[in-house]
């Protein structure tokens, strides 16, 4: 188990063949590996690369503290390292929430009313938009409002 995250880290560098053997001799390569690992760019991972990693199987869990065998540290670092590069990998590469329902740059500036204020706020945030409030000379109580 604990040779997993090595075979996922080869496959981060755009190896194709991620056996035990190639990982071994990759390992013997020692700082060149290494330099490698730290230089190759998370923006080019593809779809591709991501799912031959994702179904090697890593993970920190994986690795078991129980024998420490030589190179279990080693393996317990890639394997966190791995999974990071998953997980970054997977947010960059998932299309972003479908928000046609109710586009907000097509909004128009609109007046409500004081009780709507937070659920127009909630609305922003949730679109990851920044609220603007215009006050027109009501700012002490929307000032007030807010700070509850």
């Amino acid at each position: 188990e604990w040779r997993k995250p090595l075979e996922a880290a080869m496959l981060y560098v755009g190896e194709q063949e991620a056996t035990w053997d190639a990982a071994r001799k990759s390992l013997q390569q020692g700082a060149t590996f290494l330099e490698e690992l730290c230089r190759f760019d998370l923006a080019h991972v593809t779809r591709g690369n991501l799912q031959r990693m994702k179904a090697v199987g890593s993970s920190v869990a994986g690795v078991g503290m129980e024998v420490l065998e030589p190179g279990a540290y080693t393996a317990l670092a890639l394997a966190a390292f791995v999974s990071v590069v998953i997980q970054r990998s997977e947010q960059r590469l998932t299309p972003p929430e479908d928000t046609t329902q109710r586009p907000f740059s097509l909004k128009r500036p609109k007046r409500i009313k004081m009780v709507e204020l937070e659920d127009a706020i909630q609305e922003a945030l949730q679109q990851r938009r920044t609220p603007l409030i215009v006050c027109n000379r009501k700012e002490e109580a929307v000032a007030t409002y807010l700070s509850y």
